[in-house]
């Protein structure tokens, strides 16, 4: 007479839960920003909008790290740099290596998203399995499935009066793509 084993549907059960909670958490994003105001920091972690320090940033970085929290991310993480800072492709190599996220954005000079898009694309060529995306603005020859080209003028905020630029709203998108 044959044995009969036991199914293993529920390990199957088991682990189709454990892959289903790990997609359905909610991203990390990473801002990088120009601002003089306080310089004794690189980069700070914020989980809620209430959390930004308003004496650490300008007025203006310190509403777009709050307009990242619209989507709903996990954190954001916020990486200063100085305007004047030449050596910004090293540095931001050095300090995007050294924090977990899932989506970036770089509301600021052409030149500084060049060196994330740059470091972006290395990353994920030698990281296969880690992959990390970005909300870039107006960014040239943007041929990468990790990078969205963000390209349209200033807008109006149907909540508001006030104009945003393009480059600021890149915020916001990665916000809304981590919180998905």
């Amino acid at each position: 007479m044959m044995a009969i084993n036991m199914p293993q549907i529920e390990i199957n059960f088991v682990k189709a839960a454990e892959t289903a909670l790990k997609r359905s958490e909610r991203g990390v994003v990473c801002l990088i920003l120009s601002d003089t105001t306080d310089e004794g920091f690189r980069s700070v972690k914020y989980t809620k909008a209430s959390e930004v320090e308003a004496a650490k940033f300008t007025a203006a970085n310190a509403e777009i790290i709050k307009s990242a929290f619209l989507g709903n991310p996990e954190c954001v993480y916020v990486v200063r740099f100085d305007k004047a800072d030449e050596t910004i492709a090293a540095d931001l190599a050095d300090t995007l290596s050294a924090i977990k996220f899932n989506w970036a954005a770089a509301p600021v000079d052409t030149a500084t998203q060049a060196a994330l898009k740059t470091w972006l694309q290395g990353f994920n060529s030698s990281n296969p399995n880690h992959q990390r995306k970005a909300v870039l603005y107006n960014t040239d020859a943007c041929n990468d499935m990790h990078i969205v080209n963000f390209a349209t003028t200033a807008m109006t905020m149907a909540d508001s009066t006030s104009s945003v630029t393009a480059a600021g709203y890149t915020a916001r998108i990665a916000g809304l793509l981590a919180g998905l």
